[in-house]
């Protein structure tokens, strides 16, 4: 198969064989990346960081408790964190950017963020909060 370029207003109709293996192959790839796109989530990305420390000991925590929409500083978020483990190592605004950082690297890979940053306060969509949660 080559790689074509078409304008994006353009559909191409492919035939697929039911009795070719690779063919059923590629047609299921095809349908669950249309699935992905549909959702509006970055699931490349959700499925990278649920693999990772960083989503087990700061970004599923957070999900549980977050409102949705809801704007919260570092600060609010180091109190969040500190009351979910509080045998745990304590949490600083200083800690919370730093793990802010730790998701940034995998972020700017796939193009899309978990938290939406603004200024000095970050939130999570209602949408994000409902993936991070099916994990």
């Amino acid at each position: 198969m080559y790689p074509v370029s078409l304008p994006a207003d353009e559909t191409i109709c492919l035939g697929f064989s039911t009795s070719s293996m690779d063919d059923m192959a590629d047609f299921e790839e095809i349908l669950r990346r249309r699935a992905k796109r549909r959702s509006g989530l970055p699931v490349e990305l959700l499925n990278h960081v649920r693999k990772t420390k960083v989503f087990r000991t700061f970004v599923k925590p957070l999900a549980r408790v977050l409102l949705p929409d809801a704007l919260y500083t570092a600060q609010d978020l180091a109190v969040i964190l500190q009351e979910q483990a509080p045998d745990a190592k304590p949490w600083t605004p200083r800690r919370v950017a730093s793990k802010f950082c730790v998701l940034g690297r995998p972020e700017k890979h796939f193009g899309s963020q978990i938290f939406e940053r603004l200024e000095d306060s970050y939130k999570l969509t209602p949408e994000m909060k409902a993936a991070l949660l099916a994990a």
